[in-house]
This record gives structure tokens, C-alpha cells and sequence, in this order.
């Protein structure tokens, strides 16, 4: 008995709750737009979420959100800056969250667009407002790589794991091998009829309308956004409290009602354009024995290694998730994740290039010599801290990496439980 490629879509679905911009792709085209409208459908159910048409006009994605042929789309966007906000279309059919930024005026021309630095800032700007962004592609387009490696990866349709293995893939939607035990959440290839549907606890109110993430993603594509640069400095921002906070690497205590927790803004916010955001994710452990396992599993140290616990998946459970280094470019990033897959630290398809440029903020000691001592005592307490070396010498302790301020709540709450002020900081400076 098969599945079809909207059941099957619907699996995998909960695998992308986390993500912010992903390629669906594959060769049959009908079923690249089913299951791209599918996994839209179930992910706008708690978020918003845009499908952008780059199959060229296809008639399956036009069907749920029907205009003018000639309408400006993502082509017209991309080479003659027509804003989103006159591109983008409610697909009411797939709920009030979900919209369409259609091929455009010339699909012809829609190879030219792969390769563009712009997908990188669009996803950006998705992650930043907490949507999801849908590239529905050709499995064969000339551009393909260079699409999927400014996203947080790939959803291959109907593509074998043995061929999509070659490309950063979350997950794999087929309609056939039903009986295949679940995977753990991890960067491994999830296959549609093992990823399990669970009940959402949390859903943006229906009133929320289309017009506003299109006028967000705008503002931020078009780099329209300034960050506010105030006189003080990290430095001169209140530390930590000097008691050491309950160390997240030890037995978790029940987890909090995180929606309780108040995380503040960033302590520097000036610091947000040289933050050094781009890490690598090992793996998210669903216990934190497994993300020390990780964490210390022989070989040379790794750079900025870190465990942040964070809640994943439609159930919202707690996981543990294994970071290291920390750059102000993807590439450097990469380089580390390619290296750790050609030495067999990792598997050819494991890990995957995040952006996280917030970590818990420690304090800050001069010289490298100082750093090794602090670093010393906090792995002594049980806690998983690195060093960045500032332009000046001087040297910030972190822990963990986060996209966002309130994802580092669990973090936060550790601390506040032993009688601190969580500190949240753009993570700034380089390994050593």
C-alpha cells in the first residue's frame, strides 16, 4: 500500500519546525507543487509561510492562489525590485498564514536567480519574523547546489537517499517503504512514512494577514533595516551574577514553562553586523548524556564547542543540541563541516551549517592565559563554555548558540534558577 505525495508530505512536515527556508525538489514537478503546498498547509497551521513558484507557473501552485498571468513574481522581484508586498498572494486554501510569490513575468529567466546572495537575506528575514520560507525547484536545475546551500537545506521528492545523499537533505518524501522504524531527530535524511505527526501546542491567531510578513521580508531583503548603535559597549553592560549558575551538562531538572520565562534583548545590539553567527551543528541529542558523548568523542578539540538546549519538534520536547565554532562567514562554516565529513567524524550526510548568532554571555578576562582558567573552572562545574578573542585581546566567555533570544530561554532559566540575571549577547570575536 502506498501513500500520496500530500500524506506523505504531511510526515515529514513536523522535521522542518525548526527551519526557516528550505528547497523542495525533485523530478516530477506535479509533485514538487503537491508536496510544497502540502507542507506549507501543516506548517501554516503555527506559523506563517511562503511558497515561492520556481518550477515556472506551475498550474498545482497557481490552482490555490489564482490571479493575473501576468502579474509580477519572484523573476520581477529578484531583477527589477518590485516589492514582495505586490508579489506576494493569499492562498486562502491552505489556511490565513500561507501565501504564493508566483514564477513572475518571465519564468524564463528563473536559473538566473539560483545562485543570488539575496536567498541567504531572505531567510534571514524569515528567521528573524519566525516563518518559513518554501522554494519549490526542479530536481535537475543547473543551480540547484548553489539554491539549497543558501537555506537551511533540501527536501528531495521521490528522489532515492543513495542519490540526494550529495546535497544537504532534511528529508526525503516518498510514497513507498512504510515500514521503516523513525529516526531520531538529527541533520540525517527523514523519509515520509517515519516522521510522525504530533499535536501542536502552540498556533499564531488566524488574524494575522499576509500583507504584514510580506512588508517584514521587504524590509529586510532590501537591507532597508538599521540596528540601533548605542554608546555602551558589551563591557560596560551589567555581567553575569558571579554565582556560578546550575551547569546545563548535568541532570536536567523538569523542564519550565518556558513561556513563562522573560529572556531580554541582547546586551549588544551594537555588535549585531560583526556578530560571529555561522556554527555547525553536530547533532540534537534527546538526553544530554548523548550531547556529552558528542561533544567529547575523541579527536582534536573542536573550535567553540557548546551544548544549547533548546525545545524541538511538534511536541515541543527538550533536546540538546551540539554546536561548535563560531564565523562571521558561511564558508568558514562549510570548510568545517566538509573537513568533519571527509575524517569520519561525521556521516556524509550529518551536520548542518546553522546561523546562530547569540549565545549566554559569562563575562569577559584578559589574555588567552585568563580564558583557559575560566574555561577550566566552568568545564569543572559541569558547563559547556568557550572563548572568542576580541579584536583587542581581550577574551568573552560563552555558552551555548542560539538564533534568537528566546531560544535560549532553557539556558536562561538554568541560571535565573541559581539566583542569577541571564545575560543574552551577540557572540563576537574569533576561536583560538
Amino acid at each position: 500500500m502506498s501513500h500520496t505525495w500530500s500524506e506523505a508530505a504531511r510526515r515529514v512536515a513536523p522535521a522542518l519546525d525548526r527551519c526557516a527556508a528550505v528547497v523542495v525538489f525533485g523530478e516530477d514537478p506535479d509533485a514538487v507543487a503537491t508536496v510544497a503546498l502540502a507542507i506549507a498547509g501543516e506548517q501554516g497551521t503555527t506559523r506563517r509561510v511562503a511558497i515561492a513558484d520556481l518550477l515556472g507557473d506551475h498550474p498545482t501552485l497557481l490552482h490555490v492562489s489564482p490571479g493575473d498571468a501576468d502579474a509580477p513574481g519572484v523573476v520581477d522581484s529578484f531583477l527589477y525590485g518590485i516589492s514582495l508586498t505586490t508579489v506576494a498572494r493569499a492562498a486562502p486554501a491552505l489556511g490565513p498564514n500561507v501565501f504564493l510569490l508566483p514564477s513572475g513575468s518571465e519564468p524564463e529567466r528563473l536559473g538566473e536567480l539560483f545562485a543570488s546572495d539575496r536567498w541567504g537575506k531572505l531567510a534571514a528575514g524569515f528567521r528573524e519574523a519566525g516563518a518559513l520560507l518554501i522554494l519549490a525547484a526542479h530536481g535537475d536545475a543547473p543551480g540547484l547546489a548553489a539554491l539549497v546551500s543558501r537555506t537551511d537545506g533540501g527536501v528531495a521528492v521521490g528522489v532515492p537517499p543513495r542519490d540526494a545523499a550529495a546535497r544537504p537533505i532534511l528529508a526525503v518524501v516518498r510514497t513507498d517503504e512504510l515500514d521503516v522504524p523513525p529516526p531520531l531527530p538529527s541533520t540525517a535524511p527523514v523519509t515520509a512514512p517515519t516522521a510522525q505527526k504530533g499535536a501542536r501546542r502552540w498556533a499564531i491567531p488566524a488574524g494575522f494577514v499576509v500583507g504584514i510578513l510580506a512588508v517584514v521580508l521587504v524590509v529586510r531583503w532590501a537591507g532597508l533595516t538599521s540596528r540601533a548603535r548605542p554608546e555602551s559597549s558589551m563591557r560596560t553592560a551589567p555581567p553575569p551574577a558571579t554565582r556560578p549558575p546550575v551547569a546545563v551538562a548535568t541532570a536536567p531538572a523538569p523542564a519550565p514553562r518556558v513561556d513563562t520565562i522573560t529572556v531580554r534583548d541582547p546586551v549588544n545590539p551594537s555588535d549585531a553586523e560583526i556578530a560571529s553567527e555561522f556554527a555547525v551543528e553536530i547533532v540534537a541529542a534527546n538526553t544530554v548524556a548523548g550531547a556529552n558523548s558528542r561533544l567529547r568523542d575523541g579527536g582534536r578539540p573542536l573550535p567553540a564547542a557548546t551544548i544549547a538546549p533548546v525545545l524541538l519538534g511538534s511536541d515541543r520536547s527538550r533536546w540538546y543540541r551540539v554546536i561548535v565554532g563560531a564565523w562571521r562567514t558561511r564558508a568558514s562554516a562549510d570548510s568545517l563541516l566538509s573537513e568533519l565529513r571527509r575524517t569520519k567524524r561525521l556521516g556524509p550526510t550529518s551536520g548542518l551549517v546553522v546561523r546562530a548568532p547569540l549565545a549566554v554571555w559569562l563575562g569577559e578576562v584578559d589574555g588567552r592565559d585568563a580564558a583557559r582558567v575560566s574555561l577550566t573552572e566552568w568545564e569543572r562545574r559541569g558547563f559547556p563554555a568557550y572563548a572568542l578573542e576580541q579584536e583587542d585581546g581581550r577574551v568573552r566567555i560563552y555558552s551555548g548558540a542560539f538564533e534568537t533570544s528566546a531560544a535560549a530561554a532553557l539556558l536562561a532559566d538554568a541560571i535565573r534558577a541559581a539566583g542569577g540575571t541571564p545575560t543574552v549577547a551577540y557572540r563576537t570575536g574569533r576561536t583560538f
